[in-house]
């Protein structure tokens, strides 16, 4: 269902991805970790009939934006050509918040999931 609050979440950390992508003017394998990152949010959206899964996605995610950093960060110190003067810029703070975002979801679809469960048991 894409009326859940998981998947509003999960629509702003998708739109914070592919906002990274395109603006933060860094190498290539960083680009395409972030618009990886977005097509695995736009599918974890459209799998709500399975909680589990979603959730693992949702996972996934929030360690391929940890690695994301550290690839910046290896980036910074090492490829650019100007390494001493890197500086980080607004793109570079948008997947910390994406990270909270898809947290706040994976929060959500638990509770969606914990919910059904209690459900199952009264029946």
């Amino acid at each position: 269902m894409i009326q859940r609050i998981q998947s509003v979440y999960l629509v702003l950390a998708l739109v914070l991805s592919v906002v990274t992508a395109f603006a933060g003017h860094h190498s290539w394998p960083l680009m395409a970790v972030q618009l990886g990152i977005a097509v695995l949010n736009l599918y974890t959206i459209f799998i709500y009939k399975h909680r589990n899964r979603q959730s693992l996605y949702c996972l996934v995610a929030i360690f391929l934006h940890f690695g994301w950093y550290i690839g910046l960060i290896v980036y910074s110190k090492h490829v650019a050509p100007d390494a001493q003067n890197f500086q980080l810029a607004w793109p570079d703070v948008m997947p910390m918040i994406s990270v909270i975002l898809t947290f706040l979801a994976r929060r959500a679809i638990l509770a969606d999931e914990k919910m059904v469960r209690a459900a199952d048991r009264l029946r």
